[in-house]
């Protein structure tokens, strides 16, 4: 999504000099123009330049740079629950998509992609916590796109034309977060006039991951390429499984909100209950750990989001 990947970007920025970074951005259909313009003003650093194009174009290449050094690929649908009529639309921006990117970095003669995948991939394995070699085909359609977008780019590096870093993030949350995404749209239940905030089954658990230790694990990344072999994963996440009840209740604190909770847990259907990621691999080669704790990145959550929730 546009404000997730503009988010990270503003970030990286603003932490490096020695980094220049271009983004190309795919403008889906429901992006209000006047949000994305928004979304977009913080890209205005020296280092960072901001080129809006449709990446599902193969002329798109024409409008990016002629030369990278490495390509940072965050450009993706990632909606976890999606209809089958929308089957195909997320599978050209997941896929078709990647296919395309490479393509560009193949010509710009990048040493190496950086390759946002997803713990989507995941879907369907039991076993806790998630090993980046312990997978089956995914039982989602948005796990099925991301797992076939990093065969593609393996495929690629195998042929020698980059190496490839991926890293499957699991659930990203911030400042910024886009207002589909669970933490913001959970703070604009407990906030609005509504008398009763419902929610989904409150036992589904997630790894949440502040979007500064995100940005840090790109950095990371960067620095890793002169050691990595053609193709390398990395599990980004906490590394804990929190259920949906203590993150709803921990934000509930925070705002000082006393607002009735309902959870609607008959009409919820979900294929993995619990995510939990094994990030032993990124601390041993990256020398990556998260740094900000679930409290700590609620609360600076809602700092930066407060004034804007309805």
């Amino acid at each position: 999504q546009v404000s997730a990947t503009l988010n990270l970007l503003t970030w990286l920025g603003a932490r490096t000099r020695w980094l220049r970074l271009g983004t190309a951005v795919l403008v889906l259909p429901w992006h209000n123009p006047v949000l994305l313009a928004e979304q977009a003003a913080p890209l205005t650093r020296p280092n960072v330049e901001f080129i809006p194009c449709d990446l599902l174009a193969p002329e798109m290449v024409k409008r990016l740079p002629g030369r990278a050094s490495a390509v940072i690929h965050l450009a993706a649908d990632r909606r976890s629950r999606v209809g089958p009529s929308e089957f195909s639309h997320q599978a050209r921006s997941n896929m078709t998509m990647t296919s395309l990117v490479a393509d560009y970095a193949a010509l710009a003669h990048a040493q190496a992609v950086l390759y946002a995948s997803s713990s989507a991939v995941y879907s369907g394995v039991s076993r806790l916590p998630f090993r980046e070699d312990d997978l089956q085909l995914p039982a989602e359609h948005l796990g099925a796109t991301k797992l076939a977008a990093e065969a593609m780019l393996k495929a690629r590096a195998t042929a020698g034309q980059f190496k490839v870093v991926a890293l499957r993030l699991f659930t990203t949350y911030g400042p910024r977060s886009g207002p589909d995404q669970f933490v913001p749209d959970a703070m604009a239940k407990l906030l609005s006039p509504e008398p009763v905030a419902f929610f989904l089954n409150p036992d589904v658990e997630r790894d949440f991951i502040f979007v500064e230790d995100v940005g840090l694990a790109f950095l990371k990344g960067l620095e890793y390429l002169p050691r990595a072999g053609a193709y390398e994963v990395f599990n980004i996440g906490s590394g804990k499984a929190t259920p949906v009840r203590m993150v709803i209740e921990l934000l509930k604190r925070v705002l000082g909100s006393t607002k009735p909770v309902r959870y609607e847990t008959a009409s919820t259907t979900v294929v993995d209950v619990r995510h939990q990621a094994d990030i032993r691999r990124a601390a041993e080669l990256l020398g990556w750990q998260p740094s900000v704790n679930l409290d700590e990145g609620l609360r600076r959550t809602v700092e930066a989001f407060q004034p804007v929730v309805p």
